[in-house]
């Protein structure tokens, strides 16, 4: 080929705009790349101005640079824009010399769209990261060894109200709490030591002074250093810690009012199983009240008191209040009568069981009994009833009442003794009191009720017992026992109105109950759970069984502890937990249940995650600088230095002598040299970007790198090479296009550059499927190979050659390596000298489509 048709070809063939522009700024030879860059034929553009196609925010630049080649003479490089023949805006970077000989400018034009849409990734990327970090709900510092502020973003002051400013001029340690300052001090000793540490509530001042409680995690990055510091994220939880106050300080009410209520109080589950006594059933019932928690109430009972038991039983799931009298005789006692009370206990829409209350009433009774035997003896009688009472002749007229009725009722048993029942409307004449009066007057039978009264403005509990006389009434004043109930009730839905998770549980830790809040995080409801301990449900294969030790060893200690661990849903969905494990003890310290608190965490968890991801990613971007570092250092140095050095010798040197033109050639070739290293600098950082950014696609295998072969054809054919595509025609991948086109590209480049002279250039394609799943994909040839043993770990390192007598700039593999990595794959390379070179391509099956 003569150096004609080789000129004619390039240019034809170049993938470059390649043009001529006259002093007039007029195209008078453009190359065909112009329809494959701009769209237009190259009769379209010539006899135009070269600003005719230029975007109009760039012609001021480009018409500058004009000016700057016509005064300098020299090779000059700049980017613009030109306007596509369909309207968009193709970015182009031009190399320009102007011809002294023929006063004509000869221009290169470089398509870099897809570097300028990787700058603008890369700027979009920096903005994102940074506005997460000042614009986030959590508050991010940077703080030294010491504990001094480096860093605060803006929530800082949204959060505590601080500028900025201001706490970069002091330490941490000057806003804790004095009482939390020892601890967090050990912890901070400790986190020294840790990748990451959790710090636990504890209190920061703000600044109108008043004390915030915060969480915090703690990553050691001292030995990074891209940061050399300690990044602590904290989060304010004054809301959620005083929320738990109230809950503890709730249940400690509940748990009084249970236990010292000094009638007897015992709850009952859907099941008739007795959970929970008090201290009251434990003193009448001795040795049998620790027996009895557990089974059923029936078993403590005689068979007829056992039978109305679960009559009032079914009757309170069922939404009832029941009374009744229930007879007894505790083990070495005497027989009771309990006034008995049994109201359902609802936890949302459900009856999870029922509570009992029951008032020993023997005296009471034993007295009736005295007062049937011995009815004359009323004044004796009279002394010994505690209650408030009176009696009603056959004609309602009082006949007696006693100190008690007239404390509760506020009259005098002069006003009220002779009266009729009628002539007192505080004594609900047409109501439910006269209703209940009058049933006992008219069949004979005793009524026992409790209703509320008007004129004392009280809850009254009233027996009515007929007799021939006519009615004798006891009544007692139990407002404050109602509204203890009703505070009860109150307290027990605090547990399952609760968002969290609560679990109560056994001694054995087998559930007893959950509340609504559980079922809502981990699916499973209360008849999933009871009778089962929890861990054995929520656990599955990624529980750390360091944490299902840390719970065991709490639970068998009987300490309050807390602990963090995945659990799994009903769904098989893994989550998250935190849970607060509180022991309940008897009055001997006996563990009698325990209440575990327990909250989702996933989302904080992921973010854990996500911010130790985006250390990492940090890490290795500082790894890249120093690699840059060593490219400016070692390659840029020295033509610098020739340059600079050029440029005082023309300074000194005559324009017209011979040295002029050689200094002036010199001077070209090492900045020729420098633009060498910033192209390379700028294609390395073009794919240091990580998979969030990639723009994966669906990509035919065999399609592409017939493409690729496609521009190799000619050069292939006149070496007589044989390729060979041993790979399924459909077999496709999601894979960056530029990325894989460019492994292609490079692979036969060099397939070509490094043959052996001494055989037949023979180069394959294969492809096979692994049984992980992996696709791997092969590309060999026989060319001149190297030393893999020699070089080592060197193969894939920038600016590394193993042909000193073959031009290149070993750049070429250490881009290979970087597209593969940006797609998930990895690449290995066998070579031996004279035999050939191998590079394999690990696909993950996850980017597999067929």
């Amino acid at each position: 080929m003569n150096e004609a048709d080789f000129n004619e070809k390039l240019v034809r063939y170049s993938h470059d705009l390649l043009c001529v522009i006259d002093s007039r700024g007029v195209f008078i030879k453009v190359s065909e790349a112009c329809s494959r860059i701009l769209g237009y034929d190259q009769h379209e553009i010539e006899g135009k101005s070269f600003t005719s196609f230029v975007h109009s925010e760039d012609l001021e630049v480009t018409v500058q640079a004009s000016r700057q080649l016509k005064l300098n003479s020299n090779i000059l490089h700049f980017e613009n824009r030109y306007l596509h023949q369909d309207g968009h805006a193709v970015p182009l970077l031009w190399t320009a010399t102007l011809s002294e000989e023929d006063g004509l400018i000869y221009c290169t034009a470089t398509d870099i769209s897809v570097e300028y849409k990787l700058r603008g990734k890369v700027e979009e990327k920096e903005t994102f990261y940074r506005t997460l970090i000042e614009h986030g709900s959590d508050m991010l510092a940077l703080l030294d060894e010491d504990g001094n502020f480096l860093y605060a973003n803006n929530a800082f002051k949204r959060i505590l109200g601080y500028e900025v400013q201001h706490l970069l001029c002091g330490n941490s340690c000057s806003y804790i709490h004095p009482d939390d300052l020892p601890a967090l001090r050990r912890s901070w000793k400790r986190a020294a030591k840790l990748e990451l540490l959790r710090m636990q509530d504890f209190r920061v001042r703000d600044a109108e002074g008043s004390w915030r409680w915060v969480e915090a995690i703690v990553s050691n990055q001292i030995g990074n250093k891209a940061m050399s510091a300690f990044v602590v994220s904290s989060r304010d939880i004054t809301e959620r810690k005083h929320g738990r106050l109230r809950l503890e300080e709730s249940e400690q009410r509940y748990k009084a009012l249970f236990e010292n209520n000094p009638d007897i109080v015992l709850f009952e589950n859907r099941h008739g199983v007795v959970t929970e006594v008090n201290q009251a059933f434990r003193e009448t019932f001795g040795a049998a009240a620790d027996s009895v928690v557990g089974k059923s109430l029936t078993e403590l009972l005689p068979p007829d008191m056992a039978a109305v038991n679960a009559r009032s039983l079914q009757e309170a799931l069922l939404g009832s209040t029941l009374r009744y009298d229930l007879e007894l005789k505790p083990k070495g006692a005497q027989t009771m009568v309990l006034d008995t009370v049994k109201f359902p206990v609802p936890a949302g829409e459900q009856v999870i069981g029922a509570q009992t209350i029951a008032k020993d009433i023997t005296p009471i009774v034993r007295s009736f009994e005295t007062i049937e035997r011995q009815a004359k003896k009323l004044n004796t009688i009279f002394e010994s009833i505690t209650d408030a009472f009176f009696t009603l002749d056959k004609e309602w007229h009082f006949t007696s009442v006693n100190s008690e009725f007239e404390r509760i009722v506020g009259a005098t048993e002069q006003e009220i003794v002779g009266t009729k029942l009628n002539e007192h409307s505080e004594f609900d004449t047409e109501g439910h009191f006269y209703r209940q009066y009058r049933h006992a007057m008219e069949t004979g039978e005793s009524v026992h009720f409790e209703a509320y009264s008007e004129r004392p403005g009280k809850w009254l509990e009233v027996k009515a017992f007929p007799s021939d006389e006519g009615l004798a009434i006891y009544f007692s004043d139990i407002t404050a026992k109602v509204l203890a109930l009703k505070e009860v009730e109150k307290l027990s839905l605090v547990a399952s109105q609760t968002d969290n998770g609560v679990v109560i549980t056994d001694a054995n830790g087998r559930t007893e109950w959950v509340n609504e809040g559980f079922t809502r995080i981990a699916g499973y409801t209360l008849d999933e759970m009871q009778g089962k301990k929890p861990g054995e449900i929520l656990q599955g294969p990624d529980t750390d069984p360091d944490a299902v030790q840390q719970i065991r060893k709490g639970l068998q200690e009987a300490s309050h502890f807390s602990a963090r661990l995945i659990n799994y849903r009903k769904s098989g969905d893994r989550f998250w937990v935190s849970m607060d494990i509180t022991p309940i003890l008897d009055e001997k310290g006996t563990v009698t249940r325990f209440i575990a608190v327990q909250r989702d965490i996933t989302l904080q968890k992921e973010a854990e995650a996500n911010l130790l991801q985006l250390s990492q990613h940090l890490y290795q971007q500082n790894k890249d600088l120093q690699e840059f570092t060593y490219i400016v250092s070692h390659n840029l140095r020295a033509p610098v230095a020739n340059a600079l050095g050029l440029v005082h010798l023309l300074h000194a040197t005559d324009t017209s002598s011979d040295n002029f033109a050689s200094i002036r050639t010199y001077l070209q070739t090492s900045i020729e040299q420098i633009d060498t290293v910033l192209h390379d600098v700028n294609t390395v950082l073009s794919v240091r970007e990580r998979d969030d950014v990639l723009e994966l696609e669906p990509i035919k295998v065999v399609s592409l790198f017939e493409q690729v072969q496609a521009k190799f054809e000619e050069i292939l054919q006149q070496f007589g090479a044989e390729v060979v595509l041993a790979v399924e025609p459909g077999t496709e991948v999601r894979a960056v296009r530029t990325y894989l086109f460019s492994i292609f590209y490079g692979l036969l480049s060099n397939a070509i550059k490094f043959r052996s002279l001494e055989r037949t250039l023979h180069i394959t394609l294969t492809a096979e499927k692994k049984a992980t799943g992996e696709l791997e994909l092969t590309f060999a040839d026989n060319g001149q190979g190297f030393d893999t043993r020699k070089a080592a770990d060197k193969v894939f390192k920038l600016y590394e050659r193993f042909h000193k007598d073959i031009k290149g700039r070993g750049v070429g593999l250490f881009l290979l390596k970087a597209h593969t990595e940006a797609m998930g794959w990895k690449v290995t390379v066998e070579s031996q000298v004279q035999v050939g070179t191998s590079f394999r391509f690990n696909i993950p099956a996850e980017a597999l489509l067929s």
